[in-house]
């Protein structure tokens, strides 16, 4: 007991003199100061307003903007340039296909893919195209297996690129395929053992691909999580799922 009472008097010390420090007054004269860390200025603004659209890094440092929507039913095949050195957009010649909802991917080449997507709001479209920005156009190539919206588009550790998911208009997609910019034509793979669209897809350290949560056409949010393996070319589902449907 006496031992008690000598390590709870120890306590009521050491925390009166915390309490004391945390909330000790400020010295006279002192102020309060902010720092500032940057600041948000607008720049410029894109030639068209749009939503649902493609934003790509190009390798020379532009942004490659295009397709997307202004409201539902009036879509774009439009694009242009966001150029940061002078922080202007110009405008581009158009894309082949009007697409909202699609998915643009850098080849190692410095070309850009462009797949599916919505050219109306009837259904998805199958088309694809690749935007070269050495001659700044846009040309068709091998359409996709499936009509695709809202898939996910990931480049491969060797330069293909691995479509996944998506909608084909009334349901969710579960069936992936491979591009292959050497040839410029889609491979069937096979399927992801959940159908999924909106979903994230990331590439791991060890040229993995993670794809996590999405939701069915149905609106059914998912919190499950499965793995692509290139060396395989198999999907696998985690025995995890994560904490939330997401």
């Amino acid at each position: 007991m006496r031992s008690q009472r000598i390590s709870f008097a120890l306590f009521l010390i050491g925390f009166a003199s915390l309490t004391t420090s945390c909330f000790a007054q400020r010295p006279a004269g002192s102020t309060n100061t902010t720092k500032t860390f940057g600041h948000v200025s607008e720049i410029a603004k894109l030639s068209n307003a749009r939503a649902s659209h493609t934003s790509t890094l190009l390798s020379d440092g532009r942004v490659l903007i295009a397709g997307g929507m202004e409201r539902n039913g009036v879509f774009f095949g439009s694009a242009e340039i966001f150029d940061p050195r002078t922080n202007r957009f110009a405008p581009t010649i158009s894309m082949t296909q009007k697409r909202v909802s699609h998915s643009a991917t850098l080849l190692p080449d410095g070309r850009v893919l462009f797949a599916g997507g919505w050219p109306d709001p009837d259904a998805p479209t199958m088309s694809a195209e690749i935007f070269d920005p050495r001659t700044g156009r846009f040309t068709p190539t091998g359409n996709l297996h499936r009509r695709r919206a809202h898939h996910s588009a990931t480049l491969l550790i060797d330069g293909k690129v691995l479509i996944a998911g998506g909608t084909e208009g009334k349901n969710s997609l579960s069936d992936a395929e491979v591009f292959d910019p050497k040839t410029n034509s889609f491979t069937v793979i096979g399927t992801m053992t959940a159908a999924r669209l909106q979903h994230t897809a990331t590439t791991l350290s060890d040229g993995r691909i993670l794809f996590a949560g999405g939701e069915t056409r149905d609106g059914v949010i998912l919190s499950s999580v499965e793995i692509f393996d290139p060396k395989t070319m198999e999907f696998s589902p985690l025995p995890d799922r994560m904490t939330a449907a997401r």
